[in-house]
């Protein structure tokens, strides 16, 4: 019997997901947690049957990481107090135009990846070229040659703790595909730390206030800082869809995945906040970052510290902070996760429907100049990836109403000062930004610009049970619906199982 996509709080020991846990592809609802990603961008050229006979050898091998798998290696570490790396990890991902080289026809891509219209036209089949311009994205042109023109039919993430062992990996892989595919780009991540926190190129702490599926995550994080007033906690639905093209069996998952590679400019970045320092918070820079992204470099929230407090805090809300004086509402993380503020602007209907526009985050930065704050060197950046059951809905919706939108949550605020676009054709304002922290006062000052998008494609994580078909069947399925999944929250979950690493 299928799991119900408005579970909450799992508990993956329970009998009832195995099946699914077996068949979906690891990483989409708990990151690998790996130091070392490369992905290779790969167009097929040798046919359909022998991209499919390769796929099949490949996943039934263990190139692909079940979500059973992943959490079975955690578990596994977690007993015996293991300090050395985890078993290799393994992602694989089709783009529409990788499942018509498959030989699957587009009017069958269409019915099974029905477009949800809405406010954001963001089709997985047209891909992520064809919607740039509902994102607001600079034309392709700008965009490194790979990714132009629908060339990627599939992506391979190989993830591992020993930086050696995956090159050799990644190069054993190029290997098996030749004749196959095509290697268009391999892209090379690296986690950044500054002491035990991972961080952004820019600098500042990352990976806070993901959505939750398991129950030892949530009962972790009720356990540290609380989970009322906000609670992460999410429904299988947030991330999970039916994979429609799966042989005839239940249990058969996937996730749409949204890949961008996000070139920063760290040095304008940080020369920036240093000019608002001098205009906003008399000279304090840590202050002024603080305000653009919405916690210090060291994680902790803005909203609730006008100093660094070496807490990356997660369970607060901004209605404590109605005029924005705290947070700004252009801050990074107030426009991409407004916690309330999309229903306080009649955007959302309730809490409820806002939380149905959240993202599974699994970005690695890439490049050799983030650390510092103040390099030079170009090409650093961030892999943006994320997993989400509707594109449009999600990260469509995100970039585009709340992102890019100057007007939300509040008339006259600004984009989100790191990754939104001004509306093609308009003259944007200067943002409104606090003079100092929690006073009454504000002074304008124009930030913006300095991500800029070299290149990104959407791509669907069909399930294992797919991948071991050599492609599954011709048959087309209507993926389950996710609206229903989204409910209300749970307040803990089951400590049965060590949860996904």
């Amino acid at each position: 019997m299928p799991v119900n996509l408005g579970d909450m709080g799992v508990n993956p020991a329970l009998p009832k997901y195995q099946p699914m846990l077996l068949n979906l592809q690891g990483n989409i609802l708990k990151s690998h947690g790996r130091d070392h990603v490369q992905l290779l961008l790969l167009q097929f050229i040798g046919g359909a049957a022998a991209v499919r006979g390769w796929m099949k050898r490949w996943a039934e091998a263990g190139g692909v990481t079940s979500a059973s798998a992943q959490l079975d290696d955690t578990l596994r570490q977690k007993q015996n107090r293991s300090k050395g790396p985890g078993a290799p990890f393994g992602n694989f991902f089709l783009s529409a135009a990788g499942y018509q080289a498959l030989e699957v026809p587009l009017e069958d891509l269409r019915r099974a990846f029905p477009e949800h219209l809405g406010r954001v036209r963001a089709p997985f089949t047209a891909g992520m070229e064809a919607a740039g311009p509902a994102l607001g994205d600079l034309p392709a042109v700008a965009w490194d040659d790979a990714y132009r023109g629908q060339k990627v039919h599939a992506m391979a993430l190989l993830a591992d703790d020993d930086g050696a062992r995956l090159e050799q990996r990644s190069t054993a892989v190029e290997q098996e595909l030749a004749g196959i595919a095509r290697v268009l780009a391999r892209e090379v991540g690296t986690v950044q730390r500054n002491g035990n926190r991972t961080t952004e190129p820019f600098g500042f702490a990352d990976g806070r206030s993901q959505p939750l599926f398991f129950g030892q995550d949530l009962a972790d994080e009720a356990a540290n800082g609380g989970i009322a007033p906000w609670n992460p906690a999410a429904p299988l639905g947030l991330a999970l869809l039916e994979d429609p093209f799966a042989p005839p069996q239940s249990d058969c998952y996937g996730s749409f995945l949204v890949l961008r590679k996000l070139e920063q400019d760290v040095k304008g970045f940080g020369d920036r906040v240093t000019e608002l320092a001098q205009q906003a918070t008399g000279g304090d820079q840590a202050l002024a970052g603080a305000l653009v992204v919405g916690r210090f470099a060291d994680g902790t929230p803005v909203l609730l510290s006008g100093t660094p407090q070496g807490s990356s805090g997660n369970n607060f809300d901004y209605g404590g902070d109605p005029e924005g004086m705290r947070c700004p509402f252009q801050a990074h993380i107030r426009k991409t996760n407004p916690r309330g503020g999309a229903v306080a602007a009649g955007i959302a209907t309730d809490l409820a429907d806002e939380k149905t526009h959240r993202i599974v985050r699994r970005g690695v930065p890439y490049g050799e100049g983030g650390t510092s704050g103040r390099s030079s060197i170009q090409g650093t950046g961030l892999l943006f990836m994320c997993f989400q059951s509707d594109i449009a809905n999600q990260f469509g919706f995100l970039q585009k109403m709340w992102a890019n939108d100057p007007d939300f949550s509040r008339t006259g605020t600004g984009v989100d000062p790191t990754i939104g676009r001004a509306p093609a054709g308009s003259n944007v304002a200067a943002q409104p930004w606090p003079a100092g922290w929690g006073g009454k006062q504000t002074v304008r000052f124009d930030f913006r610009d300095f991500v800029t998008l070299r290149g990104g494609e959407f791509f669907f994580a069909p399930s294992l049970a797919f991948l071991r078909a050599g492609g599954g069947r011709p048959e087309v399925r209507t993926p389950q619906p996710a609206g229903a999944a989204f409910i209300s929250v749970p307040t803990g979950g089951a400590r049965l199982r060590g949860s996904p690493g």
